[in-house]
């Protein structure tokens, strides 16, 4: 324990190394080289003023240097470990700051976690930004700390909001997205980029421990950023309109097909009076599932209390529950509870038979069935727009060009601007309205490697303000097939007739979310910022992945102007220089057809050899877009014996491609 009278020579020069403020010659006020321009400044003279740190002598206090582990250690165990800290004995001054906040497990999972590795060099040698953030992460884990750890919610939510989320190791994920998501770190640029890998500097300590103490810190007001030059075209979001905000008017009730995420099979909603009813299907064992889905509705937060509860086993085993709506909404109704005569707002009641479960929920139609992101064995899952910048506004620039309005992301007509895990590139956007599949289309192709970005949503359906996410893009895997690997390339995606759908060129793969365990999308938003019919429109995409890259978060914008796509049977993707093989399906008969190939459109970027083939060739020679046909008909003139009609007429077809040629 801490003596009554500490060794004074020593905590002067543990105060001395690390610029803490002592009870003897402390500094105030404005340090030289601070001026109120930094962007720490107000922490700076808050941390001096309540003594976590003083300048280094002569009016200054070196905002940019670094810190090490013995000084951030000193910091944190003054502040949080003061009932175990001795310093009366002899020896190096950083050992009792050490020693206190290891014993408190504040340094596992840093470089300095092996008591038996400790020397002067190691502990004076300078803390990263990884190892402060898994410090703090420990101390919000201490039972007198001021700031707690936050809600998974929260902790998933704040994933988001970190620009190079994909560049941090895995082994201080957890401690940097709870950091972020207690209000303890925001970044260091407006991206909320963490740049864990940099040291930590004196100005940094400044703010994480006046945050990590609560200590509120009064900033001066931002100016308002200037809006000369721009003209905003869509409103930042005030509120998210996906999050599930619950008050004690809500009437709102988790949807178990969510919550069993695909572990129960499920009919259609159909109804009944007032009522809406689906059935489950599963195991034995999946009435756990009901279980565990019962007690988390009844658990407190979602204005439902259990009424009845019914389990019996004969031969078959029969379950029912009852569960009340106590919030103040609207909501009258009640059923008579199956096996029991309570009469209760939302019944759920099955039967298992050997090894099969079936199950029905009863809800009012009063009740909103919505995604409260409860999942079963699993935590809460974030149900809000994913991507830093997905609730901005966005500008319009006297330029045309385009800028949400927290100036994370700008581009251009024709162009996306890509994040990829925090790495900026710049590509091509395009726009197709395919009317031969009723879908209109968004490409960003190639932005690195062979990584795209394909979305498509109804024809002419599309309006400022939409919002898709995972839960509207998924896919059942069946209708794609067993094979996780299905798509191959970009040009499979036309191959699906589906009117909503996203697809990704990921990691040398070619992938959309899939409702089974080899989902690889984590999370995904696709918000339509702005459309204006017929003239152009900017999408905002965020992607998250189960593997590298982890984050794309994509600005497009793109001509509306062009029309319909240009319509053909199949569409082809090729580079300059290469050539292509194309063979013509046969319809009558190959010894009596007759082929003709023909560039029709863009004849000067590519050249066609073979062309009174079954199979040509096509050689690429420059970038852009051709349409290739062949016409192929009956090729013998004789008359049928029966009708006396020649056997050619009406026997000719035609068969159009659209090749797209991209330089290498």
């Amino acid at each position: 324990m801490m003596k009554n009278r500490p060794y004074l020579p020593l905590l002067l020069a543990a105060a001395t190394a690390l610029g803490l403020a002592v009870p003897v010659g402390a500094a105030g006020g404005t340090f030289a080289d601070v001026p109120d321009s930094y962007w720490a400044y107000p922490f700076v003279e808050k941390a001096a003023d309540e003594g976590f740190v003083s300048g280094v002598g002569s009016g200054r206090f070196d905002p940019n240097g670094t810190v090490t582990y013995a000084q951030f250690a000193t910091m944190v165990a003054r502040s949080f470990r003061s009932d175990v800290l001795d310093t009366s004995g002899g020896g190096d001054w950083w050992l009792p700051y050490m020693e206190a906040v290891y014993s408190g497990g504040l340094l596992e999972g840093t470089q300095v976690s092996d008591r038996q590795s400790w020397d002067s060099t190691l502990v004076n040698s300078p803390i990263s930004r990884y190892e402060m953030a898994q410090v703090m992460y420990h101390v919000m884990n201490l039972p007198g700390a001021k700031i707690k750890l936050p809600g998974s919610a929260a902790v998933s939510q704040a994933r988001q909001s970190i620009a190079d989320w994909g560049s941090i190791p895995r082994n201080y994920q957890d401690a940097v997205a709870a950091c972020y998501a207690a209000g303890l770190l925001s970044g260091v640029d407006d991206k909320g980029t963490f740049g864990g890998g940099s040291d930590m500097s004196r100005g940094q300590s400044a703010v994480v421990m006046c945050r990590l103490n609560g200590v509120e810190v009064s900033q001066p007001e931002t100016p308002p950023q200037s809006t000369e030059g721009k003209t905003l075209v869509a409103q930042p979001l005030t509120e998210d309109p996906l999050s599930p905000d619950l008050t004690p008017s809500s009437v709102k009730i988790q949807d178990l097909v969510d919550y069993c995420d695909g572990a129960l099979d499920h009919g259609n909603l159909s109804t009944s009076g007032v009522y809406q009813i689906r059935k489950f299907t599963g195991e034995k064992a999946d009435f756990a599932i009901l279980e565990a889905y019962v007690e988390e509705l009844c658990s407190g937060s979602y204005n439902l209390e259990l009424g009845e509860e019914y389990y019996k086993s004969y031969s078959d085993t029969f379950f029912s529950w009852g569960l009340n709506y106590v919030g103040t909404g609207n909501v009258t109704d009640t059923h008579t509870v199956t096996y029991t005569d309570t009469e209760c707002t939302i019944m759920i009641y099955g039967i298992i038979e050997r090894n099969r479960l079936e199950a029905s929920i009863w809800i009012p139609l009063d009740m909103e069935l919505a995604d409260l992101g409860l999942r079963y064995g699993q935590a809460t899952q974030s149900v809000s727009l994913a991507g830093p910048s997905a609730m901005a506004g966005l500008y319009k620039l006297s330029d045309g060009s385009f800028q949400t309005s927290d100036g994370r992301l700008t581009t251009r007509m024709g162009q996306a601007v890509v994040l990829r895990d925090g790495v900026s590139y710049t590509t091509e956007a395009s726009f197709l309205r395919n009317s031969r599949l009723s879908r209109d289309e968004l490409w960003v192709r190639n932005f690195y490697r062979d990584e795209t970005l394909f979305f498509c949503s109804p024809e002419s359906r599309v309006m400022t303000g939409d919002v898709y996410t995972r839960k509207d893009l998924v896919q059942e895997m069946g209708t794609i097939g067993s094979n996780p690997d299905f798509f191959q390339s970009a040009d499979d995606f036309d191959n699906y007739i589906w009117t909503l759908f996203f697809g990704a060129g990921h990691n040398g793969e070619f992938i959309t979310p899939l409702l089974t365990q080899l989902n690889q999308f984590e999370d995904l938003t696709v918000r339509v910022m702005y459309w204006d019919e017929g003239v152009e429109a900017v999408y905002y995409i965020y992607a998250v992945f189960d593997s590298s890259p982890y984050t794309v978060e994509a600005l497009c914008a793109v001509d509306l102007s062009a029309g319909s796509a240009p319509q053909a049977d199949e569409s082809l993707t090729m580079y300059t220089g290469q050539s292509l093989n194309l063979t013509c399906p046969t319809e009558f008969g190959t010894n009596y057809e007759l082929f003709t190939w023909e560039i029709v459109e863009g004849t000067a970027l590519a050249e066609v050899s073979g062309a009174t083939s079954k199979t040509c060739t096509l050689t690429a020679n420059r970038a852009g877009t051709v349409r290739l046909r062949v016409t192929y008909q009956y090729g013998v003139d004789e008359p049928d014996v029966l009708t006396g009609i020649l056997r050619n007429a009406d026997k000719s077809r035609t068969r159009d491609y659209l090749i797209t040629i991209e330089s290498r």
